[in-house]
């Protein structure tokens, strides 16, 4: 009898126990596709290369923590082993080696737009209820296939979307029928033509345990475009950061400054304020006006 009761307290406490257990509230991009390629493509968890253009996710669907942003490539595109429960840095495969390359590209027209299915535990979306959204492209070449083999830690990237707390929006996106939540991602219509590694990156605060160091959870993915363009502009004077140097570690928080360059927008729409006029120019050089005060 005593033994029974000893089992049964076991089995409530391991229930009581599990029900205290954090949610594991990992997430990963369960598919994509763009305006110019509309199907529905595999994304992270279609683990044969070949059959995808977009880099695979780590063992456990895992986090990258804070506090290894500025040296760990990890922060990049991944790692096959983000750590569980303990404080270190991600390890293992990292994704942005050429060697783990997706075997695909998606094209997309330059002012088209990338939309994402973002699934976390089953049956769920994004499964935290606050986390930054930011978007990224860094150039691989001027060819179709350019990203196919390409170091993705090599890239400049140039930032083409931040949302301050986008995960509140993101969760009012859920599809029972896609199985997760839809995010869209706008592609800038001034871009040149040329394969691009599209670098997707969620940041949640406030759900690290103390065994994790309650540290920021980041969780960088990587796919690879090609986007069709007639113009001839490049990003190349965009703002830029290279990856894992480009964040610095260390918590961020509800209203912090998100990390990372200048929205190539923003950066666009400062360089067309301060281009001078060419009406203006010729006008000062040819029709002075005169002074006020007279000739001198």
């Amino acid at each position: 009898m005593a033994s029974s009761v000893t089992r049964s307290c076991i089995t409530l406490l391991s229930l009581f126990a599990l029900f205290l257990a954090p949610v594991s509230g990992h997430v990963f991009v369960k598919h994509w596709k763009t305006t110019s390629d509309s199907d529905w493509q595999p994304g992270q968890k279609e683990w044969k290369l070949e059959n995808t253009a977009y880099r695979r996710a780590s063992d456990s669907i895992g986090w990258v923590g804070s506090k290894f942003l500025t040296a760990n490539k990890a922060i990049v595109c991944g790692a096959s082993h983000t750590p569980k429960g303990y404080v270190a840095p991600s390890g293992g495969k990292f994704f942005s080696d050429a060697d783990e390359s997706a075997g695909k590209t998606l094209k997309v027209q330059a002012g088209g737009k990338v939309s994402l299915v973002l699934q976390g535990d089953t049956g769920r979306g994004y499964p935290h209820y606050h986390g930054h959204i930011l978007a990224y492209l860094g150039k691989c070449g001027p060819s179709p296939t350019a990203c196919q083999s390409f170091d993705a830690s090599t890239a400049s990237y140039f930032k083409i979307q931040e949302v301050k707390d986008g995960v509140t929006q993101l969760r009012k996106h859920y599809s029972s029928q896609l199985g997760g939540d839809v995010w869209d991602v706008p592609i800038p219509k001034d871009l040149a033509s040329g394969s691009y590694i599209f670098r997707f990156e969620i940041i949640t605060w406030g759900e690290s345990v103390q065994s994790e160091g309650f540290q920021d959870q980041y969780y960088p993915s990587c796919g690879q475009l090609y986007i069709e363009s007639d113009h001839q502009a490049s990003a190349n004077n965009a703002p830029s950061i290279k990856f894992p140097e480009g964040y610095h570690d260390g918590n961020l928080g509800p209203s912090s400054t998100l990390p990372g360059p200048t929205l190539y927008s923003e950066s666009r729409r400062r360089r067309s304020l301060h281009k001078p006029s060419k009406s203006r120019h010729r006008k000062s050089l040819h029709s002075p006006s005169k002074s006020k005060h007279g000739n001198a």
